[in-house]
């Protein structure tokens, strides 16, 4: 038994109890992996990603040049972000591991649900920015429209005279060729924007602006598209009301000497 879940660790305890032809219930098969030193872990895909000591070249390399002079931006940055709800959420299933083995691990499954809806949104300061419903995939022409007809013209009007930083993190859509060729025409914006380094989440606060909109609508059911869509929205226009989206912001420059102090690797965020 601990030979065959050894091979084949994603084997739940089951789907080992059928394979090894056991005459045991699966409770007993959990009991002697466990006498056995084995248990059962969920992994992460961004630890696993850190292993790569590439990666966390690049992010210690991008938290040291940025952490020099952040302070001057505190509330003059813009972060952005795509987001997916589900009303069948995303999971990770467990793999068999020994006790005393810590390495970081992964085995990441994504459903579809029944009802699916993908966002974009960005906070800077103390306050949220519109919430733009993506129609169907968010494609280079869909971010570039985004930019020119939205976020663009709310950027114009709250920095009109100052400078500022537009973060955002490395999706295919946002290097697309239509969508540099527009930043080419607007120097203002193409000279802000700065792009995180990969599998970084953690120095993007918005991401835990849709943790915390997912846990408000966990439990809930949504049957379709717009039910959902006005049940996130109502999420997000008092976020910045209640004051949490400053406590976020402000915490950027932790975050940068989180990830130095780290030296690239995960950190607490």
């Amino acid at each position: 038994m601990i030979t065959t879940i050894e091979e084949h660790p994603q084997l739940t305890a089951r789907a080992l109890r059928n394979v090894s032809n056991l005459p045991v219930s699966t409770r007993t098969v959990i009991r002697r992996l466990h006498e056995g030193g084995k248990t059962p872990r969920v992994g992460r895909l961004k630890e696993a990603a850190l292993l790569n000591p590439a990666v966390r070249a690049r992010r210690l390399q991008w938290a040291e040049e940025q952490g020099r002079e952040w302070a001057w931006w505190h509330d003059r940055t813009v972060f952005v972000d795509e987001c997916i709800f589900e009303s069948s959420p995303c999971h990770r299933t467990k793999s068999w591991r020994s006790t005393d083995e810590n390495g970081p691990f992964f085995n990441y499954v994504r459903r579809s649900g029944r009802v699916s809806l993908a966002v974009f949104g960005g906070i800077c300061g103390n306050e949220v920015l519109p919430l733009f419903i993506i129609p169907g995939s968010f494609t280079a022409e869909v971010y570039r429209d985004l930019l020119e007809n939205l976020y663009w013209p709310v950027l114009q009007e709250k920095f009109p005279n100052q400078s500022f930083r537009y973060v955002q993190d490395n999706c295919p859509a946002h290097k697309g060729k239509v969508v540099q060729e527009w930043l080419a025409e607007v120097p203002q914006l193409c000279d802000a924007t700065l792009c995180l380094p990969p599998y970084s989440n953690d120095l993007n606060p918005i991401e835990h602006v849709w943790y915390q909109i997912k846990a408000a609508l966990n439990g809930k059911i949504f049957c379709t598209k717009d039910e959902l869509s006005h049940a996130v929205l109502a999420e997000w226009d008092p976020f910045g009301a209640e004051g949490r989206v400053q406590s976020l912001t402000s915490s950027m420059h932790r975050r940068i000497n989180a990830v130095i102090a780290a030296e690239g690797g995960a950190t607490r965020y």
